[in-house]
Parts: C-alpha cells; sequence; structure tokens
C-alpha cells in the first residue's frame, strides 16, 4: 500500500479537512498501473478535495514523466496552471543509498522537453544539490517556467545566485 498514493492524498485531504492554513500536496504515482486507471480523473478528485498542489518523485516511485499516463497529468495541469513539483531524488534513503544522492539525479533534458512542452506548465525542481548546478543554470536558462524550490537547496549563495540571475527560487 506504501505505493499507493491513491489512498494516501484522499487520507491526507481528510486530515486537512478544509483547513486555510495547510496546503495539501497529493503525490502523483503512476502505480499501480491498471488500464482503467485514469491519472487525470484522480486530479480531479483531489482538486475537489482541496489538495491544490501536486508533487512527483520520478527515481523513487519510478515515474515516467514523458509517458502516456502523465500527459493526461501534464496536459490538465499546465490548462489550470497550477504547479508540479518534481523532486531531484528521493528524500528518504536505506543505509546502502548513502552518498549515492550526489551521483543520481532526474533527466534535465527531459525537465526542458516538458518545459517547452508544456509552456504553460509551472516546474518546480526541488532537492537540487550543489552538483545539480551546472545543468540546473542551463536549464533555468532555458525554460521560463522552470522555477527551484529554495527549502532543500544546498549550496554557498546558491540562492542568491539564481534570485540575481533568474528570480526564480520559491
Amino acid at each position: 500500500c506504501e505505493l499507493d498514493s491513491r489512498a494516501a492524498n484522499r487520507e491526507l485531504a481528510t486530515s486537512i479537512g478544509g483547513e486555510v492554513r495547510l496546503a495539501g500536496q497529493a503525490v502523483i504515482n503512476t502505480a499501480p498501473w491498471s488500464r482503467k486507471r485514469s491519472l487525470g480523473a484522480e486530479l480531479d478528485e483531489w482538486l475537489e478535495l482541496g489538495l491544490n498542489a501536486f508533487r512527483v518523485f520520478p527515481l523513487w516511485n519510478g515515474v515516467d514523466l514523458g509517458g502516456a499516463q502523465m500527459s493526461e497529468v501534464l496536459k490538465l495541469l499546465a490548462e489550470k496552471k497550477l504547479p508540479l513539483w518534481i523532486d531531484y531524488d528521493s528524500l528518504w534513503y536505506n543505509f546502502s543509498q548513502l552518498g549515492q544522492h550526489e551521483q543520481r539525479s532526474i533527466n534535465i533534458g527531459q525537465i526542458n522537453s516538458l518545459a517547452k512542452e508544456y509552456s504553460d506548465l509551472p516546474i518546480v525542481l526541488v532537492g537540487a544539490n550543489w552538483n545539480h548546478h551546472t545543468a540546473l543554470f542551463q536549464l533555468l536558462d532555458e525554460a521560463p517556467s522552470v522555477m527551484v524550490d529554495s527549502s532543500l537547496m544546498q549550496g554557498f549563495e546558491a540562492i542568491s545566485y539564481i534570485c540575481s540571475n533568474w528570480n526564480r527560487a520559491v
């Protein structure tokens, strides 16, 4: 049940219960797969339940951002101009994975392609480390709809640099 984000999203919405000071963030996960499953219908349900932020963990959940299932979600989010928060890597590690976060990251080229294909989709990248900055800065040059979450940003004066050059740290 750990991979079934549907149950977790519904429980989160119920727990928040319309509290205006809490922003519910639904996790989008393509697992478990089913021909009858519609991520677009699920997105509509989550919006009705009051969840208005959406996050995906491509490496942790094995989500293919360029896959057919995700295209439905990306189109809907772009139409509604709702941001998609995309994690560079998993925020949780077991002991065998320690240190791997410095080598692993989302495919920046794929993010650039998504930003061009869905130009109305605000994309927020979460968890960028100092070793990702070169690729990240090039992406910010090329994709105006891409922003960086500053809460997990690592690197000496990286946030100041991003703000002074692109003004897209959130």
